[in-house]
């Protein structure tokens, strides 16, 4: 029988790392950032600024690096049904990236997520972060309050997207910490 951290998909080497240095300076200098908001099914939560503190940005189709993710993407998908033959999605809701400065965080939270995030429809089945790069300390990626995934380049990581995969995003303690996330229907 499988343990949940079983369905934690990391494969290193998802993006090359040129690749990863190309997004980090085209977006670090010309994305219209924003800062992130948490929200509930009614709009944006009242402990929004308790929740999360980074800035993101979606990318678009036709947008530099926008293919290079979409095939990171679907080649960590192709990894992740290799190991999981039961799993199969349609579609992702787009790219965003984001980016955490120092004291960024997300916390613990899960992506059973509806009507946000570009979705039309449904809730996403699976999760995806690509990590554009590792120089920061701190802003580990935790699951359950204590699988720690340390960040490395050109990373992705797919897992489920409901109740049983709790996960956050630790305090940044030095640098800035770049990722792309998406959900997939």
């Amino acid at each position: 029988m499988k343990t949940l951290d079983q369905f934690i998909g990391v494969y290193e080497g998802a993006v090359p790392a040129d690749v990863c240095k190309g997004i980090v300076d085209f977006y670090g200098k010309h994305a219209a950032w924003k800062k992130s908001t948490y929200s509930g099914y009614d709009g944006l939560a009242d402990n929004s600024d308790q929740r999360v503190d980074m800035m993101d940005f979606w990318i678009q189709p036709g947008q530099p690096f926008f293919d290079d993710i979409s095939n990171a993407l679907i080649g960590a998908v192709k990894r992740y049904v290799e190991q999981h033959p039961d799993f199969s999605v349609a579609k992702s809701n787009g790219f965003r990236i984001n980016r955490y400065g120092p004291g960024g965080f997300m916390s613990r939270h899960v992506d059973n997520i509806h009507n946000s995030h570009g979705q039309k429809e449904g809730f996403p089945l699976a999760s995806c972060s690509i990590m554009l790069n590792e120089n920061f300390a701190g802003g580990d990626f935790v699951f359950f309050d204590e699988v720690v995934i340390p960040a490395k380049t050109g990373q992705a990581i797919v897992f489920p997207s409901n109740f049983l995969f709790p996960h956050a995003v630790s305090r940044i303690e030095s640098g800035v910490r770049y990722s792309i996330v998406t959900w997939m229907l």
